[in-house]
């Protein structure tokens, strides 16, 4: 059976998607409405075209500046997890090593060989 790509449209609200639609759509004209408004207050009407410009320049950067900064955060987040989840996985971790039993997941033993002057030194290896 082949794989298909199904694109839709949503067109119902759950009850999941009304606390983002309450903090991310609703806010929305309660910041640009005013701050717009205010971009035109005490301006002669010769002169709205270039406020115009000016606001829609100052948004693009702010909105390009405000995208980078979160990019930044959550960047920064995820490597800070990632570390440490990286460092309490390792095999010498008995709660990973829980969690790995428990779910049934193979594990490698490994042996620590004495210094062998055969081989120059410690080595590992996996036992079969």
């Amino acid at each position: 059976m082949a794989d298909r790509i199904v694109i839709g449209f949503i067109t119902t609200v759950e009850f999941y998607n009304l606390p983002y639609l309450r903090r991310g759509l609703l806010p929305v004209p309660f910041i640009f409405i005013p701050a717009t408004l205010v971009s035109y207050l005490g301006l002669p009407p010769g002169k709205s075209n270039a406020a115009a410009g000016l606001l829609n320049f100052m948004r693009n950067i702010g909105s390009g500046v405000g995208t980078s900064l979160v990019v930044v955060m959550l960047t920064q987040g995820s490597q800070f997890h990632q570390t440490m989840l990286a460092s309490h996985a390792s095999m010498g971790d008995p709660a990973f090593l829980g969690v790995c039993r428990r779910r049934n997941h193979v594990l490698p033993v490994v042996h620590l060989k004495k210094n062998d002057p055969h081989e120059g030194g410690a080595s590992s290896t996996a036992a079969h």
